[in-house]
């Protein structure tokens, strides 16, 4: 749920900022003799969208995280603008990342439950960025968001989904490479690329080299796999209704193809503080271990001369619990340590060091980089355009 109704209230400031700042006109291919010198000149060539699955933003040291888990974020996130108070309007990826990739709350884009895909008619960000003249890509890591499956991917015209295994340690540089290829490809440009990465999210393994760095002695039986996770969070009626009346579509954790059902078998777990202690250290791990891979990413743009020409923006779908409210894992609540989540912008057009505090949401993604690049549309959306915001203009008075 959104803190304040910016959108609407932003409207003509939106529009007159966009005009100074981006020429205000809809971006198309570079070869369009059609479109104006300075529209063409401040659009990005490169719009690169990272989300990061299940990143707690507090467990970021740019956030205030106790623990060393991102000094390549906390580094990144110095080169441009932190939003101190980005929100998820979901728990759990499937819903967020239609939110996020078309602008919409779940409400309006209707990707509620396990079985549901987004409907034909919603439009995506995807799809305005390639009828603007944009090449799109992507590359993702999560059953969740399969193109055939969900469509929340549809309208990407190259699309790779790399398939997670649960026991693989290492960090994912499948995704990375693959980001890269795209990157390098002549021709290629503008080009909207999507990049997304599981491997904060349960199970929670990563490297010895990593866990080494946070992870003390323990002798308990907490692993942090996603079951063990599940099974904590379990309510007392649920498991008496799956134990009582199995039925596969409601008592199973995943999806139709890859679940763990629900059974008489399964009963509910308890964690200690030294079980607790012990499944936040190897979350923090899994942390580290791909803020380093994000190090080894970072560093091929710049090799290339890619990265100062991006504009970056770096998120998560949503956080994770730690009995913070009683429950593990994330998807039945809205506390914050579920919702709210890491929001980072660098390119071009952003400003370096600058923090904002006013709320935000995932749903201001798709109007925000639609106004960066210069793509007017006159598709529906619930998100605000947050130009302003990096201009240094104060919002207006929200009740």
């Amino acid at each position: 749920m959104r803190k304040a109704p910016i959108a609407s209230l932003w409207a003509s400031a939106t529009g007159l900022l966009t005009a100074i700042l981006l020429g205000g006109c809809p971006g198309s291919r570079p070869e369009d003799a059609s479109q104006p010198e300075a529209q063409r000149a401040s659009r990005p060539e490169i719009i690169l969208l990272i989300s990061i699955d299940t990143l707690r933003a507090d467990h970021l040291g740019l956030y205030g995280h106790h623990r060393p888990t991102s000094p390549v974020l906390d580094a990144f996130a110095a080169e441009g603008t932190v939003f101190e108070d980005a929100s998820s309007p979901s728990p759990w990826t499937l819903p967020a990342h239609a939110s996020m990739l078309t602008g919409l709350f779940p409400r309006k884009h209707r990707v509620l439950t396990f079985d549901t895909a987004l409907p034909a008619e919603i439009p995506t960000l995807a799809g305005t960025l390639a009828g603007a003249g944009y090449h799109t890509a992507a590359v993702v890591n999560s059953a969740w968001l399969k193109k055939e499956r969900y469509g929340i991917t549809r309208d990407f015209e190259r699309y790779l989904f790399v398939d997670d295994t649960q026991e693989r340690r290492a960090p994912n540089s499948w995704v990375t490479d693959q980001a890269m290829a795209w990157l390098r490809e002549p021709g290629a440009r503008p080009l909207f690329l999507f990049v997304h990465y599981y491997d904060v999210h349960s199970d929670y393994t990563s490297l010895p080299e990593y866990e080494r760095l946070f992870v003390g002695p323990y002798s308990g039986e907490a692993d942090g796999t996603g079951w063990q996770l599940a099974r904590a969070s379990f309510e007392d009626d649920y498991l008496e209704m799956c134990h009582r009346d199995y039925d596969p579509k409601k008592c199973r954790i995943g999806t139709e193809e890859n679940f763990l059902a629900v059974d008489r078998s399964v009963g509910k777990i308890f964690f200690d503080e030294d079980d607790l202690r012990h499944i936040e250290e190897l979350y923090d791990a899994g942390i580290r271990q791909l803020d380093n891979e994000l190090g080894r990413f970072f560093s091929l743009l710049a090799s290339e001369n890619l990265l100062d020409e991006a504009l970056v923006v770096i998120t998560s779908d949503h956080g994770e619990e730690f009995m913070d409210h009683g429950r593990m894992d994330h998807f039945l609540t809205m506390y914050q340590e579920v919702l709210r989540v890491p929001l980072i912008l660098r390119g071009p057009e952003v400003p370096k060091g600058l923090r904002i505090e006013t709320p935000v949401s995932l749903v201001d993604l798709a109007p925000t980089l639609l106004s960066l690049a210069g793509v007017e549309s006159d598709e529906p959306s619930d998100g605000a355009d947050l130009t302003p915001l990096l201009a240094g203009l104060s919002p207006p008075n929200l009740m």
